[in-house]
């Protein structure tokens, strides 16, 4: 993580069937680290997310 709540994510996926790999994303901290965005823009996939902490 960086200073500035920015940050790299890199998670086992196999969203396609079969077909494991590392999903890469960039990811950012915010509301004091109660939230985050997630975004994973590799080649050929555009996927966002947000996550809250309970």
């Amino acid at each position: 993580m960086h200073a500035d709540c920015r940050g790299f994510i890199s998670i086992p996926s196999e969203i396609v069937p079969g077909n494991p790999h590392q999903a890469r994303g960039d990811i950012v901290l915010v509301y004091g680290g109660k939230e985050f965005f997630l975004i994973d823009n590799e080649a050929g996939w555009v996927v966002n997310g947000v996550g809250k902490k309970l």
